[in-house]
Order: structure tokens, then sequence, then C-alpha cells
């Protein structure tokens, strides 16, 4: 999961073009890989969210 999550962090020139090449990548491939893509993207920010949300209520 940690994969999915890396590279948005990052800024700069490598970031960019990473995703540039998802981006071509996931056009060349059919639309139902793209709506398989966003769904774990959404799954796994918000299981991060939650999992984050859930410590500091724990710590606090």
């Amino acid at each position: 999961m940690g994969i999915f999550v890396i590279p948005y962090k990052r800024n700069g020139y490598s970031g960019n073009y990473y995703s540039a090449m998802r981006l071509h990548l996931v056009i060349k491939t059919q639309h139902i890989s793209l709506v398989f893509l966003v769904a774990v993207m959404i799954i796994t920010i918000t299981r991060i969210y939650l999992s984050l949300h859930q410590l500091t209520a724990i710590n606090i």
C-alpha cells in the first residue's frame, strides 16, 4: 500500500514524470483498469486516514 502513497508525496520533475507515465499507461489499457486503480487509491487513502485518526485518538 505504501507504493501508492510515495509517488504522490514527491514533488518536482521526477514525481511529475512518474505520474505522466502512469497516466499514459492507464490510457493505453482498458477503462476497467482505470476504475480499479481509482477504487484502490480511494480505499488505501481512506484506510490510511482512518488508521492515522485512530492513532491520534488513542494518543490524545
